[in-house]
């Protein structure tokens, strides 16, 4: 989910470099990528919230988790929920 999470933010970038101003379509195009990106957001929102539900029901701390996945994965899920750790 974070790769294809990835790709659309890079294809919304590149469509909104290479066709600013452009027609209704490309617009539309762009609406388009944005909402798949929210809605992934959404997705990985959930998840992220189901696991963290699980390592406080084992007991186990939000330190844990982050040792357990990693700084770099930790921080990407940060960002998607809006904040920075």
């Amino acid at each position: 989910m974070l790769m294809e999470r990835h790709d659309l933010r890079m294809e919304l970038m590149t469509r909104t470099g290479v066709h600013s101003g452009e027609s209704l379509q490309n617009d539309l195009a762009t609406v388009d990528l944005e909402r798949k990106i929210e809605a992934l957001d959404a997705e990985i929102r959930s998840h992220q919230s189901h696991v963290r539900r699980h390592f406080k029901a084992e007991g186990r701390s939000l330190n844990e988790l982050k040792s357990f996945i990693g700084d770099d994965l930790m921080r990407e899920l940060s960002s998607i929920r809006g904040k920075v750790s």
